[in-house]
């Protein structure tokens, strides 16, 4: 029987909390000081949690504790590399966490926009290959929208905040950085319901549009503000204007995919097909915008039932990658559809486009054509005679176990360290699964003995016997 307020875990020790609650409030103070006096991260955290007497004094000590965090991550190399940059995320995430608890709105949002910032002034001094750094971006832009979202509509704290942050966008730490300024001023719409701001909020894009630097990744950012534009006069404005902004940019593929969208809720299919093929001519060197005008334009005609028309351009869009188009070209094919699976399998297999040999074993797979699967695993055992023996062996076990066994030695007749010896290893223990431990010995067997000069090799070899 457990002494009292002694809760035991399932190994009969009793729980920390349960010993912690037998203590004084004295040796209680004792413990955690001493744990706080070993590590500064805690006694931080006990510091701006329960220690700040305002939201100024919280606010305060998250910026000391934030710079503590920075000059400890950076060390004398004034850097943090890529193995450091998660734990200096996770402890500035830590701080981001007061930014919910603190009873202050406004604090809470200080405190967010400060780590948001530092953590896009890391970009200058850390290694962020891992996505650390973006991904406590991503964190700081959700508690902010938290916490907007949360305020009374009537409260003086929601226009506060809301000008602070349209305020924070002029900020030059964003000069290098216009993604995370939009997705500032994306959250700054949690307010855009008050007329006023609204106007603000406008006036704002537009100034931002007006500084038009070159490049690429300015044109996708003037983007990204059109369409916060658009979002205004979408979800404020009427739809004639929304409509005519559409039309006015059309030009970008964004406006120009919401176009097409429009036209086929109206029906308009061949004002669709129109839009699609002059995007196809003018964007002919991206092709991902030409693939998916493309893709619209084969919908437009699935819904004119212009068959023909589909045909033609659902096989070179089969021939693409799109797999979904052979259902519907399956289903044009009817009677004919014998003919046009060997004609498609026999193009397939002749084509050198970069999706031609995936659309083909999808293919056969779907019509579960295990001998032409055979014959293609045969040609190519390299890459897949593992994926797909397993499929194969119910029907054709001895020609299954034959190409592996080939693949097997023609992979260790190529293997020249242990490393490789290694891999060519694992592969016969794989093979095992397939042909039972016999065959897996008689393969063992034979490499060992075309392999006496090898000795790493029959090291490995004899591991696995």
């Amino acid at each position: 029987m457990n002494a009292p307020g002694q809760n035991k875990n399932k190994t009969g020790k009793p729980t920390v909390e349960s010993v912690l609650s037998t203590l004084s409030k004295e040796q209680l103070i004792q413990i955690i000081s001493d744990i706080a006096d070993k590590d500064e991260r805690v006694e931080n955290k006990l510091l701006r949690t329960y220690g700040a007497a305002d939201s100024g004094e919280a606010l305060k000590l998250c910026r000391q504790e934030m710079r503590s965090i920075v000059r400890r991550y950076k060390g004398r190399e004034r850097f943090i590399h890529a193995r450091e940059a998660g734990g200096f995320a996770m402890e500035m995430g830590d701080i981001l966490q007061t930014a919910r608890s603190t009873k202050d709105p406004v604090t809470g949002v200080d405190i967010a926009l400060m780590i948001m910032d530092e953590a896009i002034n890391a970009f200058q001094y850390a290694d962020d290959s891992n996505g650390d750094l973006g991904s406590l971006i991503s964190q700081s832009q959700f508690m902010l929208e938290e916490i907007c979202s949360n305020l009374d509509k009537a409260s003086d704290h929601r226009r506060k905040i809301s000008a602070k942050l349209l305020k924070h966008t002029d900020k030059k730490i964003f000069e290098d950085w216009e993604d995370f300024r939009i997705d500032l001023l994306n959250s700054c719409f949690l307010f855009a319901d008050d007329e006023d701001y609204r106007g603000q909020l406008r006036d704002k894009i537009e100034t931002f549009l007006s500084e038009k630097p070159n490049g690429f990744s300015s044109e996708y950012n003037n983007e990204r503000l059109l369409q916060l534009l658009y979002r205004l006069l979408d979800e404020y404005g009427t739809a004639d204007e929304g409509l005519q902004f559409i039309l006015k940019h059309m030009h970008l593929p964004s406006f120009k995919e919401q176009l097409l969208e429009i036209y086929f809720q109206e029906g308009s299919y061949q004002k669709a097909i129109d839009l699609c093929l002059e995007g196809e001519k003018k964007d002919q060197q991206y092709p991902g915008l030409v693939s998916r005008w493309k893709k619209y334009r084969y919908q437009a005609y699935k819904s004119l039932s212009m068959k023909e028309e589909q045909k033609r351009l659902g096989r070179e869009l089969l021939f693409n990658g799109e797999f979904s188009c052979y259902y519907d070209l399956k289903e044009l094919a009817a009677k004919n559809y014998e003919q046009f699976y060997s004609e498609l399998k026999q193009e397939l297999q002749e084509a050198r486009g970069a999706y031609a040999e995936q659309v083909f074993l999808k293919l056969v797979e779907e019509e579960n054509d295990m001998e032409a699967l055979l014959e293609f695993v045969r040609n190519k055992p390299r890459y897949y005679i593992e994926q797909y023996a397993g499929k194969l062996e119910k029907e054709y076990k001895e020609d299954v176990l034959q190409i592996y066994k080939q693949y097997l030695f023609d992979q260790a007749n190529e293997a020249s360290n242990r490393r490789v010896y290694k891999e060519v290893c694992r592969k016969i223990n794989r093979y095992k699964k397939i042909a039972g431990k016999e065959k897996q010995m008689e393969v063992i067997d034979a490499l060992e003995e075309l392999n006496k000069n090898k000795p790493a090799f029959l090291d490995e070899l004899k591991k696995i016997k």
